[in-house]
């Protein structure tokens, strides 16, 4: 009998430190959760943004500033013409640009207190068509365009 009782205290004990450590295993993918998707979600977007510049003209890439933008402008190429060796491209301008949120102007304070200091959006406009918001909570800064040589440039996205 006190076998009896010996073994089952002993299970007892080993379940419930299977319980905690499972427990705090589903505590961790909870917290990642949120995480996870933010990843994927910024995923989505950086890859919307390079298959875009992938097939923009490279004379017609527009950075505000050629080194640390917050903004690049271009025109996708539309045709090429082998006989009189001519690229043409959409009419249309395509631009992607940091933009600060009103509520929290670049100032280097978190002014709307939702622990991003100056934080907005990336914002992707077509000429002639209203600006399409992709993202908010952007920190400034975190949305970066750099030419890296004549046919290379960079973007980079954090956050």
């Amino acid at each position: 009998m006190v076998e009896v009782v010996v073994a089952t205290v002993l299970f007892g004990l080993l379940m419930v430190v299977v319980f905690i450590a499972l427990r705090a295993g589903l505590a961790q993918v909870e917290a990642d959760s949120p995480r996870s998707q933010l990843q994927a979600a910024a995923r989505i977007i950086v890859d919307e943004v390079a298959g875009e510049l992938r097939r923009a003209g490279l004379d017609t890439l527009v950075p505000a500033n050629p080194n640390n933008s917050g903004s690049i402008s271009f025109q996708i190429v539309s045709g090429y013409d082998a006989g009189t060796d001519t690229v043409t491209y959409d009419p249309d301008v395509v631009q992607y640009r940091f933009q600060a949120d009103a509520a929290d102007p670049v100032n280097g304070v978190d002014d709307d207190n939702d622990g991003v200091v100056d934080d907005g959006l990336l914002v992707r406009q077509v000429t002639g068509r209203l600006p399409v918001i992709l993202t908010t909570l952007v920190a400034s800064g975190d949305f970066t365009v750099t030419l890296q040589g004549e046919y290379s440039t960079a973007v980079t996205m954090r956050n």
